[in-house]
């Protein structure tokens, strides 16, 4: 059921993603690499992939990042909002990802992120639930990730 769940979300945010860049004034990315989640002895690995979504924010100025964080079948969701103007995601830019697959709004991710100026790299760091809001009570470790993007055409 989840694995099912977790396909139509990302068929559905591929698709509106998609729609959103056929107007040009948005760059969809995907990017992926290797994290690191866990301290000390207990740090492991993992290829972890993201898809981006850079478009103009509400106030006409600014850029907002959606980041849709994906590891196997579990996938979460956050939005990086711009100001005053600036471009999406400069260094230490605020992000917050809340689970899509296992119990709905449960934190995922919390920590800061950047979206490189060139948008070839988006890397993050902070403190991350590895169950993906699957777990009753919720285990947040340390993890860090610098991913390689690339540029999608609708």
């Amino acid at each position: 059921m989840r694995a099912s769940v977790t396909r139509l979300l990302l068929v559905a945010a591929l698709t509106l993603s998609s729609g959103i860049a056929a107007a040009r004034d948005s760059t969809w990315l995907v990017c992926k690499g290797t994290a690191t989640h866990g301290a000390g002895k207990d740090a492991e690995k993992a290829t972890v992939v993201t898809s981006l979504l850079e478009h103009r924010a509400a106030d006409g100025a600014s850029r907002d990042l959606e980041v849709t964080f994906l590891w196997g079948d579990r996938a979460s969701h956050g939005t990086i909002a711009g100001k005053n103007g600036g471009d999406a995601a400069p260094k230490g830019s605020a992000l917050r990802l809340t689970s899509l697959t296992g119990k709905p709004g449960a934190p995922v991710l919390s920590g800061t992120a950047e979206l490189g100026r060139d948008f070839k790299t988006f890397a993050f760091s902070g403190t991350a639930d590895w169950a993906f809001g699957d777990d009753p009570k919720p285990t947040m470790v340390p993890v860090s990730a610098k991913l390689a993007c690339e540029e999608l055409t609708p």
